[in-house]
């Protein structure tokens, strides 16, 4: 269920979001507002994109770029649990940061098994 979440004013003139593109930067603001209380969402391709770009056509083939360039930028950490893909979101200097350590969330440890700062999501046409 997507949260309510605070942006800071700096968010908008760092260094990490002016190397961003406008598209990768409305990506994370909006996987932020649908990660949960402890920074984790669902990195399915077409859901995230979808939740992000209602009503964008944004190409299939544009989806692993964009994923990737938010991990780049904005320190998002990509990792698989019980074959699915999810999102991580640290906490950072322009965000608030989540409300919850992850290694209290149920059923998670501190640091999710595998986690890379590139998607290993495979995209299905």
């Amino acid at each position: 269920m997507p949260r309510i979440r605070t942006i800071k004013p700096d968010f908008w003139d760092s260094a990490d979001t002016a190397g961003a593109d406008l598209r990768t930067r409305l990506l994370f603001i909006a996987m932020w507002n649908w990660a949960d209380d402890y920074g984790i969402g669902d990195a399915t391709p077409v859901r995230v994109i979808g939740f992000a770009f209602p009503n964008d056509e944004i190409p299939v083939s544009d989806y692993p770029r964009l994923l990737s360039d938010v991990s780049d930028h904005f320190g998002v950490v990509y990792f698989r649990h019980e074959g699915r893909p999810f999102y991580a979101i640290r906490r950072g200097p322009s965000i608030s940061g989540p409300r919850k350590e992850l290694s209290h969330a149920k059923g998670w440890s501190k640091q999710p098994s595998g986690p890379s700062r590139t998607p290993k999501v495979q995209v299905k046409a």
